[in-house]
């Protein structure tokens, strides 16, 4: 594919979808966390050892959900949705039943929020590409622009 007479690099974790506009899909993420988390969580369930599954969580799981998204601009509902699956793994792994009890242990075991590592993976990425210093004012200009101007998660 082409854009702005450039070729765009393949990446296997990023879907686009056909419209009026470039747009990504981020349904299959859903699916490759849970398939990344259910193996090991099953495997270590009966040892008892939460810290070792929120390790691999971060190590592992999170990597695999977060690969390619500061690319592809992800809209708040899709920010949204993948910090959800973050927050479905930690309850299984602590066995939650509160959203305040989760927020609180995701605090202590240093896993931030997903809106705080997209952001900054985004702002890293787009410093990268903008070699003049001008445009990465800009870049970082309508990050936050677009954050003042959505709705709050």
């Amino acid at each position: 594919m082409i854009v702005c007479n450039k070729l765009l690099a393949y990446v296997s974790s990023v879907y686009t979808s056909a419209g009026r506009t470039l747009e990504s899909s981020y349904d299959h993420l859903k699916l490759k966390f849970n398939t990344a988390f259910n193996a090991p969580h099953c495997q270590s369930h009966r040892s008892y050892f939460q810290l070792v599954s929120i390790k691999l969580v971060k190590g592992y799981c999170l990597q695999l959900l977060l690969y390619a998204v500061e690319s592809t601009a992800a809209a708040k509902q899709v920010v949204r949705v993948i910090g959800k699956c973050v927050d479905v793994g930690v309850r299984k792994i602590f066995k939650l039943s509160c959203f305040e009890d989760c927020r609180f242990v995701m605090s202590r075991v240093s896993l931030h929020p997903i809106a705080e590592l997209i952001r900054s993976r985004t702002v890293k990425f787009m410093s990268s590409v903008v070699d003049n210093q001008v445009l990465s004012d800009v870049a970082q200009w309508q990050l936050a622009f677009n954050e003042l101007f959505t709705f709050a998660s």
